[in-house]
């Protein structure tokens, strides 16, 4: 992880967070994919996400939720998850958050929180926006 300084630094403070959210002892995410990507699958969870990929149809600067499974649904998970993202995006430059290949239960979602589709169940929706709705 050490060639990848800014992804290496995002998956540590997203392991200090799934560690306390779900009370794991390890780092459950590491960084895959040439510094690209950070995968995570764990008995609570699943994880898979696109950092900052530089192809359409995500605009610059996105992280992109590929894979998100909870296995207690209806929880919060996912809302406390889009909570964290908002909170340390700043930080590192991240001004979009993008879902990718949203079923049904996943466009729910995007569409409670202010997503709009940009393509085929792609949807994205700016930190900024979210930040908005939070404060409202």
């Amino acid at each position: 992880m050490e060639e990848y300084p800014e992804i290496s630094a995002f998956t540590a403070e997203l392991n200090t967070y799934l560690k306390a959210r779900f009370n794991y002892k390890s780092d459950p995410a590491d960084v895959t994919n040439f510094g690209k990507t950070i995968d995570t699958k764990r008995g609570k969870f699943e994880l898979y996400l696109r950092y900052k990929p530089d192809y359409d149809p995500y605009s610059p600067n996105t992280l992109v939720i590929a894979r998100v499974f909870f296995y207690k649904t209806r929880r919060g998970h996912g809302t406390d998850l889009l909570r964290f993202f908002v909170s340390v995006a700043p930080k590192f430059g991240i001004e979009h958050i993008a879902v990718e290949m949203a079923g049904q239960n996943a466009t729910a979602f995007c569409k409670a929180h202010g997503f709009q589709e940009i393509a085929n169940k792609v949807w994205s929706v700016s930190v900024e926006k979210l930040k908005n709705r939070a404060a409202a």
